[in-house]
């Protein structure tokens, strides 16, 4: 509680973590490669669950937690650790895994959009996150942690920045369509949003110093 300035009431710990170093990287390195333990997003679905979403950075993985579970942090102190509730892992087939940059979620807390260092967002529907992903998005380019996605509120389109300067439009339910690309930045678009009482209307910034407001059709 806030008000009371005190601990918090709860605490996930390790919740994203490195796979193990390899036997080789030992052997050639000297030292274990444990990589970084960085948690890059956190996101509640903005639903009536309390299902709070974190991605990784090193693990790529995105976990869903229930977030009414108070005392999870309680694992180091001998007490049984919290679990997550699902976990989604786009790039379970790789031998090393890129790191989640960023989470949205649409109105309802329905759908899900992960970027990823992979140059790919992926789509998921977190009422049957079983199911896995249920669309990849292409185009753009993910250089570094700083370029970010965001899904609009009514779920039908998403937007990212990317490294060559453009920002990025797919409408969703046609996954193999080419995006939409709106060229004005001339150095990196990171940030990008859309406007909540005009769902034709976006923003976007970049590392030329400017802020872009752009109009696109539904």
């Amino acid at each position: 509680d806030v008000r009371q300035g005190g601990e918090p009431v709860m605490a996930l710990r390790g919740v994203h973590e490195p796979s193990p170093p390899s036997a080789a990287k030992r052997k050639r390195g000297g030292l274990p490669n444990v990589g970084h333990h960085g948690v890059t997003a956190v996101l509640y679905l903005l639903d009536e669950r309390n299902v709070l979403a974190t991605a990784g950075g090193t693990d790529g993985a995105i976990k869903l937690w229930d977030a009414r579970l108070g005392g999870a942090g309680r694992g180091e102190r001998g007490r049984r650790a919290a679990q997550p509730l699902s976990v989604l892992a786009p790039d379970s087939g790789r031998e090393r895994p890129h790191g989640i940059i960023s989470l949205s979620t649409d109105a309802s807390g329905g759908r899900l959009l992960a970027s990823s260092t992979d140059h790919t967002l992926y789509l998921y529907e977190t009422v049957r996150p079983e199911v896995g992903e249920v669309g990849r998005y292409r185009g753009h380019r993910a250089g570094t942690f700083y370029v970010k996605s965001s899904l609009s509120a009514d779920g039908r389109q998403a937007i990212s920045g990317s490294s060559d300067g453009a920002v990025y439009v797919w409408q969703l339910d046609a996954p193999a369509a080419p995006p939409l690309v709106l060229r004005g930045h001339s150095a990196e678009a990171t940030g990008v949003d859309w406007c909540a009482s005009d769902p034709t209307q976006l923003a976007s910034c970049s590392d030329d110093g400017t802020v872009r407001v752009w109009r696109v059709a539904r």
